[in-house]
């Protein structure tokens, strides 16, 4: 308004009669009186507070209207046509201040995961061993390896069971057991007299399709983990800490001699430096060796697992073990040897185990697993206790074992 008032004020000279108006203050003066007496309508000029058709405009637009001027009795001057210039927009009202941040929706929070899984598969196993000769043949060299005992192709059909359980806090437990019962396999049996496995004079080839093979492990540590907004773990990783134990049951049976050369060691006379003959080239009935390996021992380890997809899970394990070694045989047509056991085996070592699987959901609780798993073991120099049949004990070094095995498994899983 006060923008007209300025524009009045400048010419007044158009309206002598408002020559006689009391002007303290000059313009400013004007201005108050214009906006009392100053009126804009749509259609012809009317009295304040008459009823007129006034004007009315969309803010934003400009118009064409008539400026009408009225003096204090009322009176109305020529009107002046004069195009208004839009309105400002309005403002929005000033919004009050935030007495606390904005609050977003939090995600679920954790709950108790307890996960069953059986699957069953098949693993391959080999196990090999020897041992250096004994001092109690001093003319005879001492060679490094003496006797070496190998079972290759160890074929199993396997069921295993596996328990997973994790806190709302990140704690994570674990359990699994593997049973295998061994269907097919081979067994060698070689005596050297010289160094590095030279001068074999004694093998033979067996079968080896009995027995059976166990693993058992448990561990423990804390999942760290990323998770989408619905709670669900999208990356994990869980550092692990845990025992473990694993036995090998193995056989010999359906003995067939494949290298017979003339030895001191077929003499019946440990004193003789006249070699003897040994058996003949053929298969001999009655064969039945046994030999049990336990390796045990705590590891350490991590667990990793991604999802993908919402219906496919990846996972992977790695664990470090350190082990002891023992084992306890039965050479049952060796009569010179004690009975039930021939000889037992002492050392440590180390070796290692590493897992990898695909995890496809179903529904929310019921999941296929596919797992294929790796381990290998190997240990140190130790000892051979030899038991003879009338009643002494010798004692020998143990040179060292080397288990590999691996196998595949699919199966179900169940989330309680």
């Amino acid at each position: 308004m006060k923008r007209y008032a300025d524009k009045i004020c400048k010419g007044l000279l158009f309206f002598p009669a408002l020559w006689s108006w009391p002007l303290p203050g000059g313009c400013d003066a004007i201005d108050q009186q214009l906006e009392r007496n100053m009126h804009v309508f749509a259609h012809g000029p009317s009295k304040p507070g008459n009823s007129g058709q006034t004007l009315a405009y969309e803010r934003g637009v400009g118009v064409q209207a008539q400026m009408v001027v009225f003096d204090r009795m009322g009176h109305a001057y020529s009107p002046q046509r004069v195009a208004l210039g839009p309105l400002p927009p309005p403002q929005a009202a000033a919004e009050p201040p935030l007495t606390e941040y904005p609050r977003h929706p939090k995600p679920p929070k954790p709950s108790w995961e307890l996960d069953y899984s059986f699957t069953s598969g098949y693993r391959e196993d080999r196990l090999n061993w020897n041992i250096a000769a004994p001092n109690y043949y001093p003319w005879f060299g001492h060679p490094n390896v003496l006797s070496e005992l190998k079972w290759e192709n160890i074929q199993s059909a396997q069921i295993a069971g596996k328990a997973e359980i994790t806190s709302p806090g990140g704690w994570h437990f674990q359990g699994k057991v593997n049973y295998g019962f061994i269907t097919a396999g081979k067994q060698q049996d070689s005596d050297y007299q010289g160094d590095n496995r030279t001068l074999e004079y004694s093998r033979s080839n067996n079968s080896a399709d009995g027995g059976h093979m166990l693993d058992a492990s448990i561990g423990t540590g804390y999942r760290f983990a990323m998770r989408d907004k619905e709670g669900n773990v999208q990356l994990g990783a869980t550092p692990l800490v845990g025992y473990s134990y694993n036995e090998q049951y193995l056989t010999g049976t359906n003995l067939l001699q494949t290298v017979s050369v003339p030895s001191i060691f077929w003499c019946d006379n440990s004193q003789s430096t006249t070699p003897c003959n040994g058996p003949a080239l053929r298969p001999y009935p009655g064969l039945d060796e046994r030999y049990t390996v336990q390796w045990h021992g705590p590891w350490l380890g991590f667990r990793l697992t991604a999802q993908p997809l919402d219906w496919m899970e990846l996972f992977t394990q790695y664990e470090y073990h350190w082990v002891n070694y023992y084992g306890k045989g039965t050479w049952n047509l060796r009569p010179e040897y004690a009975q039930p056991y021939s000889f037992k085996h002492y050392a440590d070592g180390g070796g290692m185990t590493v897992s990898a699987g695909l995890r496809f959901k179903l529904t929310p609780a019921w999941a296929f697993d596919l797992d294929a798993n790796y381990s290998e073991m190997t240990t140190n120099s130790g000892t051979d206790n030899t038991y003879w049949s009338a009643g002494y004990v010798t004692s020998q070094k143990f040179n060292r074992a080397v288990w590999e095995s691996y196998g595949a498994n699919a199966g179900i899983r169940y989330r309680f």
